[in-house]
């Protein structure tokens, strides 16, 4: 279960993977606020009305996305997620899509849900999504009954207990709700999510090459390793990103650098950003790539198209270099890639 945001980059990458990877995916996409240009003033831009927002999601999702279950989140978007949800119930009666809205606790304990909203949250199922800090005793003896208010079981239910920002304290609390089955028995599905990407590039020096640990894939497969006989947890991260969303600034200036995910690490080629003095631009792009493809957790052609344009512009210093926006693009793709491959080898090891 990637968590996306729901931008070009992020779409475009879950698009562009092969039919196979994506029968064992199941995104998760947090909407972000959109900004379009002011008709009275082009050089303005105004916050895009919620229902647009929502409305655009939707319509890609029918066209591009038919063959997934996306699992869509709003918070970010909608301070009152009843309107959202009615509008996302009317074309999922019309279409019979792929769409299962996202809850979180304060959701479920709501009563403002109209008779149609909670005959989609039937028809569909629903994600509960459920910050790690969250949970106690209480919501364990609560969650059943609340549920039951919606006319929803476990069955109907993909389960998401979120930990945030992974660290290695985490496994421990993690081996506990694993180990007790009155909470992981009866969901649909459920997931540990957690994110170990920092929030940004700023503590790695321009033009140096850092390697950070992949910990909160770490703490998913020793949790699998140590506990093979019980029901566990899919796996779910933040993939490059980082996992608390920010609103970025309206005039950012991103540096020309690669994120590359290795089996249990990630291989950062930080740039310098295009308001550096004497920047050399998008050309950095093709000195991470000659240094990247040398590196022994180069995955290869093999691999995924991501790699394959990494190979072709180490060999072609006059080729395309592309932008920030699409090596994003190009590293979401690769980790996806390689994170399905990871869970593959996992599972066939017998777990």
């Amino acid at each position: 279960m990637p968590i996306l945001r729901w931008k070009k980059a992020e779409r475009d990458a879950l698009k562009s993977l092969s039919d196979d990877q994506k029968k064992n995916i199941v995104p998760l996409f947090e909407m972000v606020p959109k900004r379009i240009t002011d008709p009275k003033n082009k050089d303005n831009k105004l916050p895009m009305p919620p229902k647009q927002n929502l409305g655009n999601c939707i319509a890609f999702i029918h066209k591009e996305l038919t063959d997934m279950k996306v699992l869509l989140d709003v918070t970010h978007v909608y301070p009152k997620k009843a309107e959202a949800f009615d509008e996302m119930s009317i074309p999922t009666t019309l279409f019979g899509n792929n769409l299962v809205p996202v809850l979180n606790l304060n959701d479920i304990r709501a009563e403002n849900f109209s008779t149609n909203v909670k005959t989609f949250f039937r028809n569909q199922g629903i994600c509960l999504r459920v910050k790690y800090k969250e949970i106690d005793d209480s919501f364990w003896n609560s969650v059943d009954n609340e549920l039951t208010g919606l006319g929803l079981t476990r069955q109907d239910v993909d389960f998401v207990m979120d930990y945030g920002i992974a660290s290695v304290n985490q496994k421990d609390e993690m081996h506990k709700i694993v180990s007790d089955t009155d909470k992981t028995t009866g969901w649909r599905s459920y997931f540990f999510a957690s994110g170990a990407f920092p929030k940004d590039l700023q503590k790695i020096t321009p033009g140096k090459k850092e390697e950070l640990a992949r910990i909160d894939w770490t703490n998913w497969t020793d949790l699998l390793n140590q506990n093979p006989e019980l029901r566990l947890p899919g796996f779910s991260d933040y993939t490059i990103q980082y996992a608390e969303y920010h609103e970025p600034p309206e005039k950012a200036f991103p540096s020309y650098s690669i994120r590359y995910t290795a089996p249990n690490k990630w291989i950062i080629m930080r740039g310098q950003g295009s308001n550096a003095q004497n920047s050399a631009g998008d050309k950095q792009y093709y000195a991470h790539s000659v240094l990247l493809v040398m590196e022994s957790d180069f995955a290869g052609a093999s691999c995924c198209e991501s790699d394959k344009d990494i190979i072709a512009l180490s060999q072609n210093p006059d080729g395309k270099m592309g932008t920030p926006q699409s090596w994003i693009r190009a590293g979401i793709r690769h980790h996806i890639v390689v994170t399905l491959k990871g869970v593959e080898s996992v599972l066939s090891s017998g777990n």
